[in-house]
């Protein structure tokens, strides 16, 4: 483990420890204005991104994206993302980019986490997110990240599990706004 690694942890952990600081507010779908949408770049499976955050858009939802590389490369999205890199994260495990600060701030109605598993600067960037309601795919372990998590079936493609991510918020915020 890196130094700088160590001290990320540290931080997500202390983080963790001292849990969510606001309640998990479920908007109805068709209420919602901001979607974030956080996201980890998988081999061959950038249509279904753009597929994703395409609808998210006719839908007339105002989306922000971000992502990690591990260095700068070429852009294979169809939208517009932030991102940074391993650079940006200090020694003392601080990520050091206006960006990814203005995306913890930012309060979206639903932050999408479209990573099957999460990794370090992305549990410090949930914890400390102030989106009103938090989704992901389950990890075991991990469940204090998000407010509604979907078990991802092994050999399902990223599009089906983006469509099972969205298709579940939208039946739940429905259905608990029925009432």
């Amino acid at each position: 483990m890196k130094i700088a690694d160590y001290f990320l942890k540290r931080k997500t952990d202390q983080l963790i420890r001292k849990g969510r600081s606001q309640e998990a507010v479920m908007v109805p779908i068709p209420e919602v204005k901001d979607i974030g949408i956080l996201f980890l770049e998988e081999e061959g499976q950038h249509q279904a991104l753009n597929q994703f955050v395409e609808g998210l858009m006719k839908d007339h939802k105002r989306v922000r994206a971000l992502t990690f590389f591990e260095n700068y490369h070429s852009n294979p999205y169809q939208f517009k993302f932030d991102f940074f890199t391993k650079k940006e994260i200090s020694l003392f495990g601080d990520i050091q980019n206006e960006k990814v600060s203005q995306f913890i701030d930012f309060r979206f109605d639903y932050l999408f986490c479209v990573s099957r598993q999460v990794f370090l600067p992305f549990e410090y960037i949930l914890m400390q997110s102030h989106a009103k309601f938090r989704v992901g795919f389950h990890e075991e372990g991990k469940e204090y990240l998000f407010d509604l998590m979907v078990e991802p079936p092994l050999d399902a493609s990223l599009q089906t599990l983006l469509a099972q991510l969205y298709e579940y918020t939208q039946k739940i915020s429905l259905s608990l706004h029925e009432h």
